[in-house]
C-alpha cells in the first residue's frame, strides 16, 4: 500500500494534473476553479477551457469541438 499527503489543495490538484495530463489531452475548468489547474495544463502544454458553470450548453459546445482530443478531462469544484 501507499500514500500521498500534500500540505495543500493547490499542491494535490497541481501534481495530480500534471502526472495525468499530456498534450493530447483537453482540460475544460469551472471559470471559478481556474488556477491550479491550468498551471498544471501550463506545465504539460495541454489546452484549457474554461467555463460558465450556470450554462451547460457552452461547456457541451466545447466538449463537441474537443472530441479529436485523446481524453477531455472536466474539473469542477463541487462542495457536498
Amino acid at each position: 500500500e501507499a500514500a500521498l499527503i500534500f500540505s495543500s489543495r493547490n499542491q494535490a490538484v497541481l501534481s495530480l494534473f500534471t502526472a495525468l495530463l499530456s498534450e493530447r489531452d483537453a482540460v475544460f475548468v469551472e471559470e471559478a476553479q481556474q488556477s491550479p489547474v491550468t498551471d498544471a495544463c501550463y506545465l504539460v502544454h495541454a489546452p484549457a477551457s474554461t467555463f460558465p458553470p450556470e450554462d451547460p450548453e457552452i461547456l457541451a459546445l466545447e466538449l463537441e469541438r474537443a472530441r479529436p482530443a485523446r481524453r477531455r478531462i472536466l474539473s469542477v469544484d463541487a462542495v457536498s
